[in-house]
């Protein structure tokens, strides 16, 4: 999730540029300097993409790359580097999944900071797939089946929370209630709750020290100490089975190893304790803020479209008959196709990663377009713009989750992509989509409609005011 903080360049180099009290003339010339870089591209018989200074200046990035996008792609300069922006969907499958032995790596991160460096996120070649392979055990279906007690333990925290406002207001709100307030301290939750099984509110107690120094000194003792005794656990085989995320990546090291050891496979490196910290933070950091909005632009568009939110609940009463005879909640969920629906066409609308970026190992030529690639240079895949195409979606601008029933679903796979595709998806994302159906069967059975507020916003908007009360 961390390529969403970079392709503000433009924006925000220019805008440092007109801060330092530069001439107008001298901003211009910086703008035709880089711009006229992509003769590179041009050299190849790919459109560039113009854009005027004010436009940079004044409007999201996402909203102006939407407005240049065209399926054949385009080219421009950013960071210093060729970027080809890329939407055709067989080339899309190309390369985040057929030719991914050569695109396995993202744009490589300008930065000091060691523990960015150790992330799976960030992390290049054989040391991605060292990191990835000790970390996808964490994610099966087993695993999440283990944690779903978890989670829902924090769905209880975030009803608590919901229900003391209503109480405060005489059983409803007079004035709307930031509901992604609510749903932010839910996701925090979770993740602590997932990462570490320990218990927080975050509502309640936002100056916990896990959660105002995760990416601080004290977060790096407090996971090293975490890790010490955990691994003593190993030792002594305690009793105690814990299913929070760093036990199983302990786990899943030490399974690793056994399976070398025994000879049938290939011995797999440990992490070091940095590289366990490190992913740690990353579970934090692209955990928590993905989810929490995902979670709260779902209940704005139920809010806006109150007949999806009454499918949505007769849904529910089904499936709580359902889940009576059903000993397992995990499997009931899986029931829910509407919700997944929901979910899905939310995530279409406003998907939290707005676009992939690959680089390759070596010069490749795209097939069929006599498109070079050189070794190292960007390839941008757009998923908010192609997300809202209407040769792929119709209607796009509606929100309509029956288009993703499991009987309507036409589109291609690669023309939706909020999780990314191929080897290199997002490691989470099963977990993601579990944390937000749980949270959203929850809001939606428990409580009344909830009607809107003050109207949200696009991406990640400062608020999603909504008006709620009890059933």
């Amino acid at each position: 999730m961390y390529e969403c903080y970079l392709l503000g360049y433009w924006c925000r180099t220019l805008n440092k540029l007109k801060i330092s009290g530069l001439k107008s003339t001298e901003v211009k010339s910086h703008k035709r300097y880089i711009d006229g870089k992509c003769d590179y591209w041009r050299k190849q018989g790919v459109r560039t993409a113009s854009v005027s200074l004010w436009t940079r200046l004044t409007k999201q990035w996402f909203d102006w790359e939407r407005d240049l996008y065209v399926r054949n792609g385009f080219g421009v300069y950013e960071l210093g580097k060729p970027v080809l922006y890329l939407s055709d969907p067989e080339l899309i499958r190309e390369v985040l999944v057929k030719d991914f032995h050569i695109f396995t790596n993202r744009r490589k991160f300008i930065t000091d900071d060691p523990m960015i460096n150790k992330m799976v996120f960030s992390a290049r070649d054989s040391e991605w797939k060292r990191l990835r392979t000790v970390m996808s055990p964490t994610f099966t279906t087993g695993k999440l089946k283990r944690m779903t007690p978890l989670i829902l333990e924090c769905v209880d925290t975030m009803n608590d929370n919901i229900d003391k406002i209503i109480a405060k207001n005489d059983g409803q709100l007079s004035a709307p209630v930031d509901m992604k307030r609510i749903t932010g301290a839910y996701g925090m939750e979770v993740v602590i709750q997932v990462a570490f099984g320990r218990k927080v509110s975050a509502l309640v107690d936002p100056n916990n020290p896990i959660i105002e120094n995760a990416l601080t000194q004290f977060f790096h003792k407090f996971t090293l100490n975490l890790i010490d005794e955990r691994k003593r656990g190993l030792e002594t085989e305690s009793s105690v089975k814990r299913v929070d995320f760093l036990q199983l990546m302990l786990d899943s090291m030490r399974d690793n190893n056994d399976e070398a050891i025994d000879g049938s496979d290939e011995y797999t490196d440990s992490l070091t304790n940095d590289e366990l910290i490190a992913q740690c933070v990353l579970f934090l950091v692209a955990g928590y803020e993905t989810s929490a909005t995902t979670l709260s632009m779902c209940l704005y568009t139920i809010a806006k479209h109150p007949e999806v939110q009454q499918k949505l609940y007769e849904e529910i009463n089904k499936f709580h008959e359902h889940q009576k005879s059903n000993a397992d909640p995990y499997e009931a969920f899986h029931a829910l196709k509407y919700m997944d629906a929901v979910i899905d066409e939310t995530l279409r609308l406003f998907p939290a990663a707005i676009f992939i970026e690959r680089v390759p190992t070596e010069d490749y030529e795209l097939t069929g377009t006599g498109i070079t690639i050189k070794k190292d240079h960007v390839v941008h895949i757009p998923a908010y713009a192609i997300h809202r195409d209407p040769e792929y979606f119709a209607d796009p601008e509606v929100f309509r989750p029956e288009r993703f029933l499991p009987e309507n679903i036409a589109h291609n796979p690669y023309t939706y992509l909020p999780f990314g595709a191929g080897p290199r998806n997002c490691l989470g994302m099963r977990l993601a989509q579990l944390e937000i159906k749980l949270a959203l069967v929850n809001l939606v059975q428990r409580y009344k409609p909830l009607e809107l507020g003050v109207a949200g916003g696009l991406i990640i908007p400062k608020s999603v005011d909504l008006r709620i009360s009890g059933r």
